[in-house]
């Protein structure tokens, strides 16, 4: 990549000036009018080809593919169907790989067809490939584009779908079980095979029953693939040694072993929101079923039930396995019940209702309610666990005490409690504190179905939280630099520590710069990982892209090895969980530097703008970058390069540009070196 696309972002405009692509003629938009099937059985395909801004666009500008499928349904009440491809190749493994010699079907795009230009921006595109002659003309096809579009070091794609039974009857049968919107809620944006694969709609084209991988035997059905890859390591298979691989183009091998999805994955709803959404409900199959629960045999019966029930399609499926039914059982609804979700559970909410004496050395008094979702009372005494936590200053945390109220609190009212702290206030507390509460109660669920184990289920309570002025003439809260909804985007319902933290209210006043895991590692491990919020978050999430290991030891001298953690979404684009955009340099006065014990026992102090940045930019040129740039009185100049407005801002060095709606295409950002080094010699 030309790198000095990086550099004076405003270039590109001035270019367009002089008679070249100006920014604003940026982007793609392609839409199929029509398709017809020709008399020698090749379909037509009438589209349009426009820029960002409706422009049309000439084919010169662009590359054009097209693929076409049927849909087959297999049961039009129950949703159950999959594509069907007219486009295939055969792939067979080259020589000098495992398994060399095997050859399978694939699915593919149409090649070698004839472009027509119909008039400026419209365009005809003639399929070389034809359909068989006995091709079912009243099912319903769908055509599928991929196009793309080049300006300077940007690339666009468009994956244009256009859906008709050639009969000329009315579509009435669809395929849309997943929508794009709710895998781009983890994903950010699907950019799959090099970046042009986008929309759900045109993967389960080619990703089809017909299509497998030979060099592992494993079938590429978007329906097997896409619950087996999310599975990953919890899938029976992987667990018992077998890993799960999938070959790709030019033998590249695609391990989803380690994958951890970030929430439950019996929450299915997560990603199956299309109107046909429910299918895995009302349609359930060996298919879909046995994907996720590989250790079935579903020919011989072994692991299929307590009877060991063979069956050998899914005609037999839903005798069984009905839409909805209670929590827990044999239903596909039931069998998919969130533990955490249950409706049997009675809810735990707490309130702060009141701090007093919580004045500079005074024991702060804590009125609170705790009640079930009905309003009947709790005592805290009833719970596994119950505490309150205050930290301060909320400007940015350097302390916190957390005690157990469970039985100690008073009770002053039907609901109602009050708990005195035994650790007062610091004499020298400053600003605002923050007051939280925690708690958990283990539940055996009732009415369990007929046969089924005791269902044991750790309610939490949503963390409360209370700000009180303690020098403050008014409380200041905290400043929100993450979302609790972004994080659900991806987790759905965040339940650390046991169930019992869950706000990122509560998180920050534990995870402070100034706390590490040194208390928890065990004799003879080394010193401590700095687990400060904004440091740890970056790293875990960063996972398989660091280059120095992150191992955090918890409760019970539990190491936590996050190397492999693979973040589905793009690191880039800040705002998957930052509340803006892109966070601003300089930072805020506020924000301290963080400490933490080394492995060689050495106290680590790293300020805060190179903490933030160097926890993903972990390679020894990026630390030597910060060390550089900072005096040894911890004063950085990272402010100078990488504000806004500046050639290297963060925003520039993230690759995001919001006004393109181009993020991931951009190619890598310069390092400092060879930033300055293009810009001197412009």
């Amino acid at each position: 990549m030309d790198r000095r696309g990086w550099i004076l972002p405003l270039m590109g405009f001035a270019i367009g000036l002089c008679g070249m692509t100006a920014w604003g003629a940026d982007g793609l938009q392609v839409k199929i009018l029509s398709t017809v099937i020709n008399q020698d059985l090749k379909p037509e395909v009438t589209f349009t080809v426009q820029d960002g801004v409706g422009n049309p666009l000439a084919l010169s500008e662009v590359t054009v593919r097209f693929m076409i499928a049927r849909l087959d349904v297999y049961d039009a009440q129950k949703g159950s169907s999959a594509y069907w491809s007219y486009n295939v190749r055969t792939q067979t493994v080259p020589e000098g790989y495992p398994n060399a010699g095997a050859r399978a079907e694939q699915a593919t795009l149409d090649s070698n067809g004839t472009l027509t230009q119909l008039e400026f921006g419209k365009y005809l595109y003639t399929f070389n490939t034809a359909l068989p002659a006995d091709y079912d003309r009243t099912k319903t096809h769908t055509v599928g584009g991929q196009i793309q579009r080049n300006v300077d070091d940007k690339v666009f794609y468009a994956n244009p779908l256009y859906h008709f039974v050639p009969n000329g009857s009315d579509v009435v049968a669809l395929r849309k079980v997943v929508t794009t919107e709710a895998c781009n809620a983890c994903h950010a944006g699907l950019a799959l095979h090099g970046g042009g694969r986008r929309e759900v709609g045109y993967c389960i084209l080619c990703h089809s029953p017909q299509s497998t991988d030979p060099d592992t035997g494993n079938t590429v059905d978007m329906t097997v693939m896409i619950h087996k890859i999310h599975m990953g390591e919890d899938l029976p298979s992987v667990q018992a040694g077998k890993p799960y691989q999938i070959v790709g183009n030019r033998q590249s091998l695609h391990d989803y072993s380690k994958v951890v999805f970030p929430m439950d994955h019996r929450n299915c709803t997560s990603c199956h929101d299309g109107p046909q959404g429910s299918v895995y409900k009302t349609a359930p199959s060996i298919r879909a079923c046995g994907s996720c629960h590989d250790d079935v045999n579903f020919q011989t019966g072994e692991g299929h039930g307590p009877g060991n029930f063979p069956q050998q399609d899914d005609s037999m499926c839903t005798a069984c396995h009905t839409a909805e039914g209670p929590e827990f059982g044999i239903s596909v609804a039931g069998a998919h019940t969130v533990p955490a979700k249950s409706q049997k559970l009675r809810g735990l909410i707490a309130e702060i209702l009141e701090v007093t004496d919580a004045l500079p050395g005074q024991a702060p008094k804590v009125t609170f309610s705790l009640k079930q979702k009905d309003g009947s009372a709790v005592d805290p005494v009833e719970l596994t666990s119950f505490a309150i936590t205050y930290a301060g200053p909320t400007k940015e945390y350097t302390s916190y005490t957390r005690e157990d109220a469970s039985k100690t609190s008073s009770k002053v009212g039907e609901g109602t409690y009050t708990y005195t702290f035994t650790k007062a206030l610091p004499v020298d507390a400053q600003g605002t504190y923050a007051f939280v509460i925690e708690g958990r109660r283990t539940v055996v669920l009732e009415d369990k179905p007929e046969g089924m184990q005791d269902i044991t289920v750790v309610e939490g309570l949503m963390n409360p939280v209370k700000y009180v002025a303690v020098t403050d003439t008014q409380p200041v809260p905290r400043r929100q630099v993450v979302s609790l909804e972004k994080c659900n985007a991806c987790h759905d319902q965040l339940s650390l520590h046991g169930s019992q933290r869950n706000v990122i209210d509560n998180c920050v006043t534990c995870h402070n710069p100034k706390v590490s895991d040194i208390g928890r590692r065990p004799e003879g491990v080394g010193g401590g990982q700095s687990v400060s919020f904004a440091y740890m978050i970056h790293k875990i999430h960063a996972g398989e892209e660091l280059e120095k290991d992150y191992t955090v030891y918890g409760f019970g001298n539990t190491p936590h090895n996050y190397n492999h953690v693979l973040f589905p979404g793009l690191l880039n684009k800040c705002d998957m969980c930052h509340v803006t955009s892109v966070p601003a340099l300089p930072l805020s006065s506020d924000v301290l530097p963080i400490n933490f014990t080394d492995k060689d026992g050495k106290n680590v102090r790293i300020p805060p703008t190179s903490a933030a940045c160097n926890s993903c930019h972990d390679n020894d040129s990026a630390l030597a970058h910060a060390e550089l740039n900072t005096t040894s009185e911890g004063i950085e100049s990272c402010a100078v390069c990488h504000r806004e407005g500046r050639d290297a801002s963060i925003a520039e060095a993230h690759a995001v540009k919001q006004f393109l709606n181009v993020i991931e295409t951009m190619g890598p950002p310069p390092t400092a070196v060879e930033h300055w080094s293009m810009f001197l010699n412009q």
